[in-house]
C-alpha cells in the first residue's frame, strides 16, 4: 500500500470519525433516557403494586374486624337471649306460683263455703 492510499483513508476515518462519535453520543443519551423512563415507569409500578397490597390489607384488616364484631354481637345476642330466658321462667314460676296460691285461697274458701252449708242441710 503507497503512502497516498494510506492518507486518503486515514483522512476518510478522521471525516467520518466525528459523524460515528455524534451518532455513538446519540445512541448513548436515547439509552439514558431509556433507561431513565423504564426506572420511573418501573417506580410507578411498584408504587402501584404497593398501593393495591395496602389497600388489600386493609380491607382484610376491615374484614376481620368486621368479623370479630359479628362474633361478639351473636355472643352477646345469645347471652342476653338466654338472660332473658331466665328472667321470663322466672317471672312464669312466680305468677303460677300466685296462681297456686290463689287457687288454693279460692278452694279453702269454697271448702268453707260447703261446710257453713252442710250444717244447714241437716237441720
Amino acid at each position: 500500500m503507497d503512502e497516498t492510499a494510506f492518507f486518503r483513508i486515514i483522512n476518510r476515518l478522521r471525516a467520518s470519525l466525528p459523524h460515528d462519535i455524534r451518532q455513538a453520543e446519540q445512541i448513548l443519551k436515547e439509552a439514558g433516557e431509556i433507561t431513565a423512563r423504564a426506572k420511573e415507569q418501573a417506580a410507578r409500578i411498584i408504587e402501584q403494586a404497593r398501593q393495591q397490597a395496602e389497600a388489600l390489607v386493609q380491607e382484610s384488616e376491615i374484614t376481620r374486624e368486621a368479623q370479630k364484631r359479628a362474633e361478639k354481637m351473636t355472643a352477646d345476642a345469645q347471652e342476653e337471649s338466654q338472660r332473658l330466658r331466665r328472667e321470663v321462667e322466672q317471672y312464669c314460676l312466680h305468677l303460677l306460683s300466685e296462681l297456686e296460691s290463689q287457687a288454693r285461697r279460692v278452694a279453702q274458701a269454697a271448702e268453707r263455703g260447703r261446710e257453713a252449708l252442710k250444717p244447714a242441710q241437716n237441720e
